[in-house]
């Protein structure tokens, strides 16, 4: 398994004592309609629960896989994660979300980079897409220097404020 690291933060696996901090964060309105596109309103730490945590008694969901961003001391920067995996596509969605006082220090080229790595090398997946808002141009400043190509624009359909 390649190193999951960089110097200053590490991909871990999502875990739920996670999802207090990531309540917090979806509080801005802003912020979610970037991250996420069925979100319209924010979510408090039982909605975080019941949208990230998989019922009880349930088999995993193999069809995505998150990880949290921290940093040497534990602490919580982002999450970044795969949506969607097709293993008989071998593709995927990613996503990723930095915590707005983190953001423009390099955390999310590196986390993308540890991400991709994991999706091409770990389950051997052969294509990547991201969908980001047009006015999102963090999204696609950091896709474009990941390598990404723009195939296409779906205009109008990420409704939003």
């Amino acid at each position: 398994m390649p190193d999951r690291q960089s110097a200053e933060f590490q991909l871990r696996p999502l875990e739920s004592e996670d999802l207090a901090t990531m309540a917090g964060w979806f509080q801005n309105v802003s912020d979610l309609a970037c991250f996420d596109r069925a979100a319209r309103s924010p979510l408090n730490l039982p909605a975080i629960e019941q949208a990230w945590s998989p019922p009880a008694g349930t088999v995993p969901n193999t069809s995505k896989c998150w990880f949290s961003i921290v940093t040497k001391t534990n602490a919580l920067c982002g999450i970044a994660g795969l949506e969607n995996i097709s293993m008989v596509n071998r593709d995927a969605i990613i996503a990723l979300f930095i915590e707005q006082s983190r953001r423009r220090q390099g955390i999310g080229i590196r986390s993308l980079a540890l991400l991709l790595d994991f999706a091409f090398r770990q389950i051997g997946l052969n294509r990547i897409t991201s969908y980001y808002r047009a006015d999102n141009t963090r999204s696609e400043e950091l896709t474009t220097r990941a390598g990404f190509a723009t195939e296409g624009r779906m205009r109008e359909a990420w409704y939003a404020e």
